[in-house]
């Protein structure tokens, strides 16, 4: 603001509205002209008109203190949002950290815009609801917005870079949500898929299927534990001990499944 510039009563500088001049004597005996202003908060402060002029002075001296603490005061200090910020950082920026590898060691970026503040963080995602947190949309992208979103712990394992999706009745789903929405036993179908590799068709299927064991020795395969028994001279516990053990690698049992 301009020093030479004239200052009238009802003017207004920041928070303060010119009241009236009035001369004040400083301890060295010079008068210096001050103005008498009232504050937007209706406290009467008076000022110096060199700090009124130059804005030095805009508000009493409470509303300035309250300005300034507020200004210092960093937003969303204890929300958890700001701890969900500085791990998304951590985990694809510091080499140090135990998910680096899947994050930054994959080339997995936090655009720049979060990087500079939390305040910009926030207004991008909003706050998250309680048991949210931060998921990519595509897990192959970046941590910025259009990518990211609030999700459920099952949303995240549900959209993980290696998650398997089984197509069935024209939708793409996991097996988890499969066997939730069929009324299905996970373990079972799951054992079904990949222990004795059916077809998902087939391993959804409430067909009941019995299970049993094929055993394979050094002399040859055997239907059961007792033909084993039998074969060998020995008991059937005894015949069963040699297949747990360790040290007989040679003697093997492995699962069959039929209907």
């Amino acid at each position: 603001m301009d020093k030479r510039q004239k200052i009238f009563p009802g003017q207004k500088y920041g928070d303060l509205t010119v009241i009236e001049p009035f001369h004040r004597v400083s301890r060295k005996g010079r008068k210096r002209m001050h103005w008498r202003c009232q504050c937007s908060c209706g406290n009467i402060h008076e000022v110096e008109c060199g700090n009124l002029r130059s804005g030095n002075t805009h508000a009493c001296p409470f509303c300035a203190a309250r300005k300034r603490s507020a200004h210092r005061r960093k937003p969303f200090q204890r929300h958890r949002v700001k701890n969900v910020r500085r791990a998304m950082i951590d985990r694809c920026t510091n080499q140090n950290s135990k998910s680096y590898p899947r994050y930054g060691g994959r080339g997995i970026t936090v655009c720049g815009r979060w990087l500079e503040s939390l305040e910009n963080f926030v207004e991008d995602m909003g706050l998250p609801d309680e048991g949210m947190t931060i998921d990519r949309i595509d897990p192959a992208g970046n941590y910025e917005p259009g990518n990211c979103r609030w999700a459920t712990m099952e949303q995240q394992a549900n959209n993980k870079i290696n998650t398997v999706r089984y197509e069935y009745l024209g939708r793409s789903r996991t097996l988890a949500q499969w066997c939730r929405e069929l009324g299905l036993n996970y373990d079972r179908t799951k054992a079904r898929l990949s222990t004795y590799g059916m077809s998902f068709e087939r391993a959804i299927s409430t067909d009941k299927l019995t299970q049993r064991k094929r055993y394979t020795t050094p002399d040859g395969t055997f239907n059961s534990l007792e033909e084993v028994a039998e074969h060998y001279g020995m008991s059937v516990s005894g015949a069963h001990g040699r297949f747990k053990s360790d040290s007989r690698t040679d003697w093997r049992s492995e699962d069959l499944m039929r209907e």
